[in-house]
C-alpha cells in the first residue's frame, strides 16, 4: 500500500527589508498624488470663488432690470438716514430679502446697534466669500462683533496721482460703483465686457515688519457701512481728514499688491477691521495663486493675470475713457 503524504506549503513572510521597500513605494504614491489632490481641491474652491462672483453679477443686474441703473457704491455719509452701500441693494437678488426687510434704512450708520443683530444673519452667506482664504469672516469684537466682512469690493474708479490726504487717499467716480451715483450700462461707453465692477480682496498683506494684516476695504464697519463721502467725488477728488469709502476701492496700486505700511499716508488704509483708517484705496489682492479674480460689467468673471500692466488696470476700472484696450 502506497501512503501519500502531503507536506504543507509554506509563503514565506515579508522580509524587513522588502517591507521597509513597500513603505518607501507607498510613501513615493502619496507624495506624488498628493499635490494633484491639493490642487484639485483648491481648483474646486477656486471655483465656488468664481461662482459667488457671478452670484454677485446677476444680482447687480436684476437690480439694474428693476431700477434702470446698477445701485450707488454707497450712498450717504455716517450720520444720515437711509444711507446704504451695493451689498445692502442687492441682499433681495441673492436670496436675502427677509434680512432687507429687517433692515432699519432710517437709521444712520453711526447707529451700528440697530443692524448689528439683523446683519449677523448674513454671517454664514457664503456669497461674501472666498473658500480659499483665512482671513476672518466677520468682525471679531466690538459693537459690531459677528458682522460680515466680504472678501469682494466694488470698483469706484481708478485715480493713481500722488496727492491725496493723508491717510484717506482719493477717491474717483469714473467707474462702475462710485459712491452716491447710480450708473446705467448706457453709461458704460467702454462697453461692459471691457469694464470690471467687482474684485477680490481675500488675502492678508504684509507689514513692513513681516507680519500678516489684513487689508481690504470692508473696513470697521463691516458689511454695515456706506460711506463718509458728501455727495458725488469728482474725478481725481481728494478725499479731506474724515472722508473715506466702505466696501468700495479707488484703484492706485497692482494687482496683487501686498505691501503695508502702518503710516497709513498711502490710501491703502488701516489693517485693522476693528479700527478705523483710510479705507479707500486698498488694492485688489487674492489668495488665488497668480492672479485676481474680477467680475466684469457684463456679468462674467475672470481671472486676471498679476503682472497685467497696471496702466491697462486702470483703463479696465474705467467706465467711459474711450480708450482702446490692447490685452
Amino acid at each position: 500500500m502506497v501512503i501519500y503524504r502531503h507536506s504543507r506549503l509554506y509563503r514565506p513572510a515579508f522580509t524587513l527589508v522588502e517591507l521597509l521597500v513597500v513603505i518607501a513605494i507607498i510613501g513615493v504614491l502619496v507624495s506624488l498624488l498628493l499635490p494633484a489632490v491639493q490642487q484639485a481641491r483648491e481648483s474646486a474652491r477656486r471655483a465656488s470663488c468664481t461662482n459667488n462672483l457671478k452670484q454677485i453679477g446677476l444680482a447687480l443686474h436684476n437690480y439694474h432690470d428693476g431700477a434702470g441703473t446698477f445701485p450707488a457704491g454707497a450712498v450717504g455719509t455716517s450720520t444720515q438716514a437711509n444711507s446704504g452701500n451695493f451689498w445692502l441693494s442687492i441682499l433681495p437678488y441673492i436670496g436675502k430679502t427677509p434680512v432687507y426687510n429687517e433692515w432699519q434704512f432710517q437709521r444712520n450708520s453711526q447707529n451700528l446697534a440697530s443692524n448689528v443683530a439683523v446683519v449677523k444673519l448674513l454671517s454664514s452667506s457664503k456669497v461674501f466669500y472666498c473658500p480659499s482664504s483665512s482671513l476672518p469672516l466677520s468682525v471679531e469684537s466690538g459693537t459690531n462683533q459677528g458682522a460680515p466682512l466680504p472678501m469682494y469690493a466694488g470698483i469706484s474708479g481708478v485715480d493713481d496721482t500722488s496727492s491725496m490726504a493723508t491717510g484717506r487717499g482719493r477717491v474717483n467716480s469714473n467707474g462702475v460703483l462710485p459712491p452716491n451715483m447710480y450708473i446705467s450700462i448706457g453709461k458704460i461707453t467702454d462697453g461692459t465686457s471691457k469694464t470690471w465692477m467687482v474684485g477680490e480682496q481675500s488675502d492678508w498683506a504684509i507689514d513692513t515688519s513681516g507680519v500678516k494684516v489684513e487689508m481690504r476695504s470692508s473696513g470697521a464697519f463691516s458689511l454695515l457701512a456706506s460711506c463718509n463721502f458728501p455727495g458725488t467725488p469728482g474725478a481725481g477728488g481728494c478725499c479731506s481728514s474724515g472722508d473715506q469709502t466702505y466696501n468700495l476701492t479707488t484703484l492706485r496700486y497692482p494687482l496683487n499688491d501686498k505691501a503695508y505700511s502702518s503710516t497709513r499716508t498711502d490710501g491703502k488704509g488701516n489693517s485693522s477691521p476693528s479700527t478705523l483708517g483710510g479705507e479707500t484705496n486698498k488694492p485688489l489682492q487674492s489668495v488665488h495663486s497668480g492672479g485676481v479674480q474680477i467680475l466684469l460689467a457684463d456679468g462674467s468673471v475672470k481671472f486676471v493675470n498679476e503682472f497685467m500692466d497696471f496702466d491697462t488696470v486702470k483703463l479696465f476700472c474705467q467706465r467711459a475713457d474711450g480708450k482702446i484696450i490692447n490685452e
